[in-house]
């Protein structure tokens, strides 16, 4: 998964869009677009300004993997569910 699917993975589960993340970076939207569709290269402070917009560090999303994140969300709202229905 490369760089830019990860950005707009994270950024969707902090439920932005990317006119947002366009704002925030000073750029338009199109541009933004291209950085989540791997158009267009990625410097490291335009990472770091991303990262910190989304509110994790650049090695949380070059390290972000999407399946792993869902699986274990998954497991925690499944543990959740039993501790409520076991306190009821």
């Amino acid at each position: 998964m490369h760089l830019g699917i990860k950005i707009k993975k994270i950024r969707q589960l902090r439920d932005y869009k990317q006119s947002y993340m366009a704002d925030m970076l000073n750029i338009e939207q199109n541009t933004y677009s291209k950085i989540e569709n791997g158009k267009t290269s990625l410097t490291v402070d335009r990472l770091d300004a991303i990262a910190e917009i989304l509110g994790v560090s650049r090695d949380f999303i070059e390290n972000f993997d999407a399946n792993k994140f869902i699986k274990n969300a998954n497991l925690s709202i499944s543990v959740n569910t039993l501790e409520n229905f076991v306190k009821a």
